[in-house]
């Protein structure tokens, strides 16, 4: 406008006083003096006075209903914390930056010294800084005056980030670094005394940004290290600030913060200068090892594999890298290296002079399993705590690690030679003393027992002889590494499920996880996480529950995931939940990528050379397809599932033990009623084999599998013609699924009678029982099956007779359905 020429007024504002707003709140709220006197404050000091930003404050309190009018009082009424906490505009922030300039340089110099520590800081923090810069408290209070800084409690914030990064990013660059480094030294200084000396108190917490520090030398590690290596000249000195990183990390860590843990080690590292590790092998070693253990917590595989190469490239017993190497083999699984994963194994084991041959085979596993046996026989479960406490570290230690990290995992190439291993490691670790690894060791054995040999007493003695080292060790059964984390999901999900309640089980694995979680063992609390969901899908909890929380569980395994496998299997639960349930959910978008079906993820499998999750992914479909009725698509799930769980691809000894279970429940269903359908004397072999094998565990646990054993006696009667016997055994196992609380199988074992009674012309039986299948997959939680009953003809006008509840004796007693 001036450039044209036009003719224009210039009008100068001056700040409103506080008197100013006092009479303006006045006349708009009606309201008198001593009334609005505190809330004129709060304005002047949000706005500095200027006019028209008073004017948009107090829209702003009346927009977001911090100033209403209250009909109970008839005035205008208003909550004074929360406009003091309205956040400050922009523009006034600028506005109010604009007027620094006014404050003095001890001011001036206070405000940028706080800018420092981020947004937010606090009293404690301030009182230990007074002997750094005088006239702190009393800049303070000039700079809640004027609006600068905002204080609640003991914690101070600027009232705008803007004003903040303005202070902060007005200083030069080497001004900001040398300030920083001041604060970091002098806050370091204090941090090696006593507390309680600096401030009268033993125990506070310091703010700095959002965090909250109860220990001055991390403080003093952030300062320093946002100076930069680069402002640092004594050597000496960074040394120093090596070791305060160092001391940093490990409290993070120690707090399961292992993300800043990492930040404080690799900053430490950053200190360290040239020939480091000649001048201080010892801090070099530790941060370097530290280090690599939160990388790999926080899933940077590059960075393990980086810094790990440092470490390796040291002069020193090799022994003394294995825990290294460790963490290295696991970082390769986790990016499914596999080929490179093997390799180095066996070169670790090679140097270490463990002659395992990869070829071995079963005659020489065999071999193996009877002389740890008769080594093993005996000791007692005492014994093996006396053993427990032999057990001195050291380096000797390191070489047990390592077979039994690589010997966990390598049965995806030679089941024989992780056999092998794990006989050696036993061995060891009788003749050396049993440290908490071992337990790792008995765990994996005690499950080869069972699942090699059915042999499910020596199963449950090693369970014992592994839950003796853990509780020894730790002092409950909690596991504090990586080893007895892999011990406690071998016993509760895999030996366990054999002789307990699945449901059960099911918290003792969420807990795992969640204490996993603690340690940074992100792989291990997805696996338990993985193991207990599907337990209580499996194992009769309502599926309503378990539907309304599966896609933040799906959620939060895809957030942590370090390995895709368990999420994916984890989406398959899902998806079989929506056939029960008819609850319909994308799940495929939680995982992402280019899947969007089930046969998408078979491809992938198949490509990728997962066998894991190719069974799994059969057996969930073997499930789907018999709860549609489609026993065709079943059966040859069925066969695809059985075929690779005794392929040597994935005939490891930690195949999900319920999908075992499950396969040969669901594959005898759909092969004797195929057989009755379609007939084939090989179908009804097949079905007979899966019965004597549910057989078997029904002679193991009575109380686990009591019920499905007779459903499938059943079916085998009612396909060879002998139908009183058959009617018999549903009864049987109507009653035993009542009587032990599987409301799931108790729908199931209704719906298979009325379909026998069915079959054999008793109309009437049959609406009875599918009427009572109805009501308890309802109850259940599968309302898709339940409706399927509907859509197939049954009337469910009429009213049921007296209700069965789970647990309890019906009225027709232990004769009658």
């Amino acid at each position: 406008i001036l450039s044209q020429g036009l003719n224009t007024t210039e009008i100068c504002l001056s700040s409103l006083s506080k008197t100013d707003i006092v009479d303006m709140l006045m006349t708009e709220l009606k309201l008198p003096r001593r009334m609005v006197d505190e809330l004129a404050d709060i304005v002047r000091k949000k706005t500095s006075g200027h006019a028209l930003y008073v004017v948009e404050l107090l829209n702003s309190l009346l927009n977001e209903s911090i100033l209403t009018y209250s009909t109970q009082k008839c005035q205008y009424d208003w909550d004074l914390n929360r406009a003091d906490f309205i956040r400050t505009g922009d523009k006034v922030a600028e506005f109010i930056y604009s007027n620094l300039s006014s404050l003095t340089q001890e001011s001036q110099f206070v405000l940028q010294m706080l800018s420092c520590f981020g947004v937010q800081t606090n009293v404690s923090l301030l009182e230990v800084l007074e002997n750094f810069q005088t006239g702190i408290m009393p800049s303070l209070r000039e700079f809640i005056r004027r609006g600068i800084i905002d204080q609640a409690g003991p914690i101070l914030m600027f009232t705008h980030d803007l004003i903040q990064q303005a202070v902060y990013e007005g200083m030069d660059l080497d001004a900001r670094q040398s300030l920083h480094l001041r604060l970091g030294i002098y806050l370091g200084d204090m941090g090696m005394k006593d507390i309680s000396t600096v401030t009268g108190r033993s125990k506070q917490a310091f703010f700095a940004g959002n965090l909250a520090i109860v220990d001055l030398v991390t403080l003093a590690c952030d300062q320093i290290n946002r100076a930069g290596v680069d402002a640092v000249d004594d050597q000496s000195q960074k040394l120093i600030f090596s070791k305060w990183n160092l001391s940093s990390g490990k409290k993070m860590a120690n707090e399961s913060n292992f993300p800043a843990a990492l930040y404080y080690f690799e900053n430490g590292i950053s200190f360290l200068g040239e020939n480091s590790w000649q001048k201080d092998h010892k801090l070099c070693s530790s941060l370097y090892h530290d280090a690599v253990s939160a990388a790999f917590r926080v899933g940077q595989f590059d960075t393990v594999s980086e810094l790990a190469t440092e470490i390796l490239e040291q002069e020193q017993p090799y022994e003394d890298t294995i825990e290294i190497q460790g963490f290295v083999l696991r970082s390769l699984l986790s990016e499914y290296k596999f080929e490179e994963w093997w390799s180095k194994g066996l070169h670790i084991l090679g140097r270490l002079k463990i002659g395992i041959d990869t070829s071995a085979t079963d005659e020489m596993v065999r071999c193996r399993m009877a002389h740890t046996d008769f080594a093993a026989s005996r000791y007692t479960v005492d014994d093996i705590v006396s053993l427990c406490n032999k057990a001195n570290g050291g380096a000797s230690y390191n070489v047990l690690k390592i077979m039994i990290i690589f010997g966990f995992d390598s049965p995806i190439y030679s089941p024989n030679m992780s056999a092998v291993l794990n006989c050696v490691s036993i061995i060891y670790s009788l003749g050396h003393g049993v440290p908490l690894m071992s337990s790792a060791s008995f765990a994996t054995y005690g499950l080869w027992k069972i699942k090699e040999n059915s042999d499910y007493d020596a199963g449950k003695r090693w369970a014992d002889f592994s839950r003796a080292v853990i509780k020894h060790h730790v002092g409950t059964e909690k596991g504090i590494s990586y080893e007895s984390f892999l011990a406690l999901i071998t016993l509760n999900a895999h030996i366990d499920i054999w002789f307990s309640p699945w449901r059960e089980i099911v918290p003792k694995l969420m807990d795992i996880s969640n204490e996993a979680l603690k340690f940074g063992e992100i792989d291990v609390a997805i696996w338990s996480r993985s193991e207990g969901w599907q337990l209580g899908l499996h194992g009769g909890e309502n599926l309503s529950l378990i539907s309304d929380s599966s896609l933040a569980h799906l959620k939060w395994m895809q957030k942590y995931k370090t390995r895709d496998t368990f999420p994916k299997m984890t989406a398959m639960d899902c998806i079989l939940l929506m056939e029960l349930t008819g609850k319909s959910q994308n799940y495929f978008s939680v995982i992402g990528g280019s899947i969007t079906s089930v046969d998408d993820w078979v491809a992938e499998a198949k490509l990728i050379g997962d066998s894991f999750l190719l069974t799994y992914i059969h057996e969930v479909n073997l499930m789907r397809s018999y709860w549609k009725g489609d026993y065709v698509a079943a059966e040859e799930h069925f066969h695809n599932a059985s075929l690779l769980l005794v392929s040597h691809t994935i005939a490891f000894v930690h195949t999900i033990s319920h999908t075992i279970v499950l396969v040969v429940f669901f594959g005898c269903l759909v092969s004797f009623q195929l057989y009755r359908e379609l007939g084939g004397d090989d179908r009804l072999k097949e079905g007979t084999k899966m019965l004597e094998r549910m057989e078997r565990w029904y002679h193991v646990s009575p109380h686990l599998f009591e019920n499905k054993w007779h459903l499938l006696k059943a079916e085998h009667l009612a396909s060879i013609g002998k139908d009183c016997d058959a009617e018999a055994s549903y009864i049987q196992a109507i009653n035993a699924s009542r009587d032990h609380g599987y409301i799931h199988d108790l729908g199931l074992a209704y719906e298979l009678l009325g379909r026998f009674y069915s079959a054999n012309g008793s109309n009437a039986h049959c609406t009875h029982c599918l009427k009572k299948a109805h009501l308890f997959y309802t109850q259940w939680g599968a309302t898709a099956v339940a409706e399927r009953l509907v859509e197939q003809g049954l009337d469910l006008k009429s009213t049921l007779g007296a209700d069965l509840h789970i647990g309890n004796k019906s009225k027709r007693g232990r004769d009658g359905p």
